[in-house]
């Protein structure tokens, strides 16, 4: 079993805070993305939410762009 240090254990929190509570979400594709949208608006998710699709201006009312190397922020 490995001993962690101080630093160690901080960034092991700091990640796993990252992953269950993202200050964004980036959504992709069509059908799944809106299901996706609608359980996250109801299960109360607050952060930033960003939608990636190659045709459509807006899934679920949010806009899309077209690459995810169009986003403002890193999925």
């Amino acid at each position: 079993m490995q001993v962690l240090d101080d630093d160690q254990r901080r960034k092991r929190r700091e990640n796993l805070k990252r992953l269950l509570a993202p200050r964004h979400i980036v959504f992709l594709g069509g059908e799944r993305a809106i299901w996706a949208i609608r359980t996250c608006r109801d299960a109360g998710y607050s952060g930033q939410m960003f939608a990636v699709h190659p045709k459509k201006d807006k899934i679920e009312g949010l806009p899309c762009v077209r690459r995810v190397t169009d986003l403002p922020v890193a999925p």
